[in-house]
């Protein structure tokens, strides 16, 4: 069994496809069939901006888009048997509704910024795990396996089914390197890479000149819809090279 059981080919979009209105940066991206406009935003410095055209699945038209992109995404796979996400109550939804339209039990991880209530919350058997997401860079987050979690983590694998993390968008993977590490100490020996699946609506990151996409810092291919280009340093000179 291998965990790429079909060929999907993702829509890239590069810096110098940004563009101005009124001043104001953003990038027209297709998804899931549909046309959106991503406005930029810096989630930097004002000395250091670093330029992130902004993914918002509390958006109706994004949400909307995401979840067509995501239920096309997992009718393509094979030997799915349980999708897990980190808590999001941004991407929750769209994440949700896509599982339910394909019929893939979702579970859903604990989450927050509070790592002792986590951890009260997951019980004496639960599993807590820290990270950085690119967006809350000063202050940790927290995922926590439970029992329950772990139960059917080891039912799926040990049914021969694949399992799937699911999230909204791919930046530094700080979110999704964390559940792979929650994922690792659990199924123990019965881990391997070829039974997980890595799913995402877009990915995000800097791409230099020349280079197709960034390199993937991760052990397993990423699946998503589309890649979205982050911009390091002034806005309108990468959009001009």
């Amino acid at each position: 069994m291998t965990n790429q059981l079909f060929e999907h080919v993702p829509k890239i979009y590069r810096p110098e496809d940004i563009k101005f209105r009124d001043g104001n940066p953003y990038l027209s991206i297709i998804l899931g069939q549909m046309a959106l406009e991503l406005m930029l935003k810096n989630v930097g410095s004002e000395k250091q901006p670093i330029w992130i055209a902004w993914f918002d699945p509390r958006e109706t038209q994004i949400q909307k888009a995401g979840t067509e992109a995501l239920i096309q995404m997992l009718d393509d796979m094979g030997h799915l048997g349980l999708a897990i996400t980190p808590y999001s109550s941004k991407s929750g939804p769209m994440i949700e509704e896509a599982c339910r339209e394909v019929k893939l039990p979702l579970l859903t991880l604990r989450g927050g910024k509070d790592e002792a209530a986590l951890k009260e919350q997951a019980g004496v058997a639960g599993k807590v795990y820290g990270y950085y997401p690119v967006t809350s860079q000063a202050q940790p987050k927290f995922m926590a396996f439970d029992s329950y979690a772990q139960q059917q983590i080891l039912k799926t694998i040990r049914s021969g089914q694949q399992i799937a993390i699911i999230d909204d968008v791919y930046s530094s993977g700080a979110t999704i390197k964390a559940a792979l590490v929650g994922l690792k100490e659990i199924m123990g020996d019965h881990y391997s890479d070829t039974l997980i699946e890595v799913i995402t609506v877009a990915r995000e990151g800097v791409i230099h000149n020349g280079d197709p996409l960034p390199d993937l810092d991760l052990d397993q291919p990423l699946t998503f819809e589309v890649f979205i280009p982050e911009v390091v340093g002034d806005l309108k000179s990468a959009i001009a090279k």
